[in-house]
């Protein structure tokens, strides 16, 4: 089965850096930027992150169970050319017997003329 790949980038080092960032800017204290806001921005990407995190979760769940029913359905489909070989053979079987169940009523009909 091929390897889930949603294209999707990590973003998780991003928040890292904006996190990284924003402590900087507290560390250095810059009079515009207050501590509580910061505090809240870093509380915001965190539950940004969580949040990412279930949703490839889910993604990749649902990815996962795709693929399951993809590989089910290349069985089935297999099992369904099986069927189709076995009919064809069972068919080329009746046409056989019924030749033969054809000749043996012919031979029946000369031996009771005869």
């Amino acid at each position: 089965m091929p390897r889930y790949d949603d294209g999707v980038p990590y973003t998780c080092p991003l928040i890292d850096d904006v996190i990284r960032l924003l402590k900087e800017i507290d560390k250095i204290g810059c009079e515009e930027i207050y501590s509580s806001e910061i505090a809240s921005a870093i509380s915001t990407m965190e539950t940004i992150r969580k949040h990412n995190s279930a949703l490839r979760d889910k993604a990749k769940d649902n990815y996962d169970e795709l693929m399951s029913y993809h590989d089910n359905s290349r069985e089935l489909e297999q099992q369904v050319r099986n069927l189709e070989n076995e009919n064809e053979n069972l068919e080329d079987s009746v046409r056989d017997l019924e030749k033969t169940v054809a000749k043996l009523e012919s031979e029946l009909e000369q031996l009771q003329e005869g």
